[in-house]
């Protein structure tokens, strides 16, 4: 099934739902298929923030602010395009950078009296799958 343009038309179709839903911008975390990407018109930009399990935890405006701006208004989104600023018509070609992450949490305080044990341990963490893309 390679090389009939599949993938191409798979991102195509990707593209134009988060258009629907009014992104502006997209991002992908890729390692091995750059070409590819790139091929599509994707330009290659700085580590991107990957929420995955984790995105319920965060309120709706900043999840919308780490994922990227929605569209407002089309006469705003005719400004931006005209100011050469990343807009719907002009994505993936123009990525903006996204923000940094935030600074990790500071470490839990050390006690004294509490045991160390594997179960312990495991309470503490949290799993984050990692997503290849990110949209």
């Amino acid at each position: 099934m390679r090389g009939v343009g599949l993938g191409k038309k798979l991102m195509t179709a990707t593209e134009e739902y988060a258009k629907s839903l009014g992104f502006l911008r997209a991002f992908l975390n890729t390692i091995d298929k750059e070409g590819f990407y790139s091929y599509l018109g994707y330009d290659k930009c700085g580590p991107v923030t990957s929420l995955g399990a984790n995105a319920h935890r965060l309120p709706d405006d900043m999840l919308l602010k780490i994922l990227g701006a929605r569209e407002e208004e089309p006469e705003k989104q005719r400004e931006t395009s005209t100011n050469n600023v990343s807009s719907v018509s002009q994505l993936p070609a123009q990525l903006q950078q996204p923000p940094p992450p935030p600074p990790p949490p500071p470490p839990p305080p050390k006690s004294s009296t509490s045991a160390v044990t594997p179960q312990s341990l495991m309470h503490d963490k949290t799993m984050v799958p990692v997503l290849n893309y990110f949209i």
